[in-house]
C-alpha cells in the first residue's frame, strides 16, 4: 500500500473529539470515587454523633472542601488531556493554598498563647493526614482508570493533579466524620493531607498513567 493511501485509510478512522462526553466520564469518575469514599468513611469511621448539633460546622467544612474540589477539578482535567497548558487553571488552587494558609495563621496569631497548640492542633496529632490519603485512594483509582484513556503528556502533573483533586474529594466524604471544628486546624491539616496526596499522585503518576 503506498503510503497516501495507508494516511488516508487511517484517517477516515480517526474520530472527532468530543469534549463533553470526556468531561462527563471524568465527572463520572469523580463521583463515583466520591461515593466510594463516603462508603468508606461509613464503614470504618461512622457519622459524628452530635452531627445535628454540629450541622453548621460540618457544612462549612464541606464547604470549604468542595472550594478545593472546583478549585482542582478543571486544573486535573486539563492536564489530563495531551499537550496542554495549566496557566490560568493553576490560579485557583495557588489562591485556595494561600487563603488557607492565611486564615489559619491570622486565627493562631489571635488566640490566646496557651491555647494556640489545642485551636492548631486539636490536642493530638491531625487523624486526617492519614485517613484523607487512605480514603482518596478508591477516587484515585476511578480518575486514573479514566484519564489513562485520555493520553495524557505530562504524567507527574496530571498525576499531582489527580492526587490533589482525590484527596479534596475524600475531604468532602471526611468533614461528615470529623470531630474537629476549628477554623485553623481544618485550613492547615485538611489542606496538608490534600497536599500530601497531590505528592503521592506525583510520585506514582509517571508510572500509572504512562501508556
Amino acid at each position: 500500500m503506498k503510503t497516501d493511501a495507508l494516511i488516508e485509510a487511517l484517517a477516515k478512522e480517526i474520530e472527532p473529539a468530543r469534549p463533553a462526553r470526556t468531561r462527563c466520564r471524568f465527572t463520572l469518575a469523580a463521583l463515583a470515587g466520591g461515593l466510594l469514599a463516603a462508603c468508606v468513611v461509613a464503614a470504618l469511621f461512622g457519622i459524628r454523633g452530635d452531627l445535628g448539633q454540629a450541622m453548621p460546622a460540618v457544612i462549612a467544612k464541606t464547604l470549604y472542601c468542595l472550594a478545593a474540589v472546583a478549585a482542582a477539578a478543571p486544573l486535573a482535567f486539563v492536564l489530563s488531556q495531551p499537550n496542554t497548558r495549566m496557566r490560568g487553571w493553576l490560579a485557583p488552587a495557588a489562591l485556595l493554598v494561600a487563603a488557607s494558609l492565611g486564615v489559619a495563621a491570622w486565627i493562631v496569631a489571635q488566640t490566646p498563647a496557651d491555647a494556640r497548640f489545642d485551636v492548631w492542633l486539636a490536642g493530638g496529632f491531625p487523624e486526617c493526614l492519614r485517613r484523607i490519603p487512605i480514603l482518596a485512594t478508591p477516587v484515585a483509582v476511578a480518575l486514573l482508570f479514566i484519564v489513562r484513556t485520555l493520553s495524557p503528556t505530562r504524567l507527574t502533573l496530571a498525576g499531582a493533579a489527580v492526587g490533589g483533586l482525590s484527596g479534596a474529594i475524600a475531604a468532602v466524604a471526611y468533614s461528615w466524620f470529623c470531630p474537629v471544628d476549628s477554623v485553623a486546624y481544618v485550613a492547615t491539616w485538611y489542606l496538608s493531607a490534600m497536599l500530601i496526596c497531590a505528592g503521592l499522585g506525583a510520585l506514582f503518576g509517571r508510572w500509572l498513567l504512562r501508556w
